[in-house]
């Protein structure tokens, strides 16, 4: 009679042994390749290929996952996926400050928001509480669209705001709704309104202790599609001819807002290449970071949210939320060191504030 085989007898290697990967290991692999695509995309310019940008926004989630299996692998005593997952944390650290609010560089504060107005609830604010909010930001400069426009009610937020934050210097002109409020003395100011008192430009020189920078507090053409979007979000019905002619109202009128922006921002961005000092573009661009626009100011100046934000950066919260539209564009010298965006109580807008180490010279 033939000898049984003793291969019936042996134990079967237990999933995740030395000799075998394992689910759990083979699901660490593919956090170990997504990393490394992340690292790969942060070097591809969007421009170029923006669909490159999208695995960049995942680090957060992509490093804090591989803190997780750092423990998991600890307590499952693989002490080679251990080593692995220590390793890559340590490869990452280079990128950790573009990706967390912990930096702690030094830096230009910058502040940019389309403040409605300052209306909460159908009332304007108390300048008080106003200014105690943007005190909070601890900002050297804050570049506001849509200031309230009479001179009083202007009068009363800008002398709130200059004292409860310690900036002391401020450019508002007229009856315009732009205004800059800056740490540091400002010189050379100059206004622009394009076809009323809200779309248009303000520009001046701040003189900071790194050197003098120039500043543009920026509000393009606005759509003036809100309305008729909430109408449609709110009582809208696609089975109506009505509301498809809204909707069709809506973008025709976007498409005409989109054309008298393009003259409106060429301008701007030739005196900011023409400028002697390095310069700051922030305000309220009406535009998204896939058109035209955007592309065209992006070439030249570096967006500090792409540089040192985090998530996709909305910036809108009105009918048409999630939508990114307010910048703070700067030049390429520099680096960002954080940018986030923050919501506002008595805005449709949200703030944008960023932190940007200067090199003048």
């Amino acid at each position: 009679m033939a000898k049984k085989s003793n291969l019936a007898n042996r134990p079967v290697a237990a999933s995740g042994s030395a000799g075998t990967l394992g689910l759990d290991g083979w699901l660490y692999l593919g956090l170990l390749l997504s990393i490394v695509t992340s690292f790969l995309t942060l070097r591809v310019n969007p421009q170029t290929f923006w669909p490159a940008a999208v695995p960049g926004l995942l680090l957060p989630w992509l490093f804090g996952a591989n803190l997780l299996a750092l423990i998991y692998w600890g307590l499952k005593q693989r002490w080679l996926l251990m080593g692995v997952a220590t390793f890559t944390l340590l490869l990452g650290m280079d990128y950790w400050p573009r990706l967390g609010g912990w930096a702690t560089e030094e830096g230009l504060r910058v502040t940019t928001l389309n403040c409605h107005g300052f209306l909460q609830d159908g009332q304007q604010a108390d300048p008080i509480v106003i200014a105690a909010y943007f005190a909070g930001f601890e900002s050297d400069i804050i570049c506001l669209q849509e200031f309230p426009y009479t001179r009083r009610e202007a009068s009363v937020y800008t002398k709130a705001i200059r004292q409860e934050t310690g900036l002391r210097h401020s450019y508002r002109d007229k009856d315009g709704g732009l205004t800059i409020f800056s740490r540091y003395p400002l010189s050379n100011t100059k206004a622009h309104f394009f076809a009323n008192g809200a779309n248009g430009y303000l520009s001046a020189d701040a003189e900071t202790p790194e050197g003098i920078i120039r500043v543009f507090n920026v509000h393009l053409q606005t759509n003036a599609i809100t309305d008729m979007a909430k109408e449609v979000s709110t009582h809208g019905d696609l089975q109506k001819t009505e509301t498809w002619m809204t909707i069709r109202g809506m973008l025709g009128r976007y498409g005409r807002s989109a054309r008298r922006r393009v003259p409106q921002a060429k301008e701007i961005l030739r005196l900011a290449i023409e400028s002697p000092h390095p310069a700051l573009l922030c305000g309220d661009f009406n535009e998204v970071p896939g058109s035209y626009i955007y592309r065209q100011i992006n070439g030249r100046y570096r967006d500090a949210f792409v540089d040192a934000g985090r998530g996709i950066g909305s910036t809108y919260t009105g009918p048409l939320p999630g939508l990114r539209i307010d910048y703070i564009f700067y030049n390429a010298r520099w680096q960002a060191t954080h940018c986030r965006t923050k919501s506002v109580p008595f805005s449709d807008h949200r703030a944008v504030t960023a932190t940007i180490p200067m090199k003048t010279q």
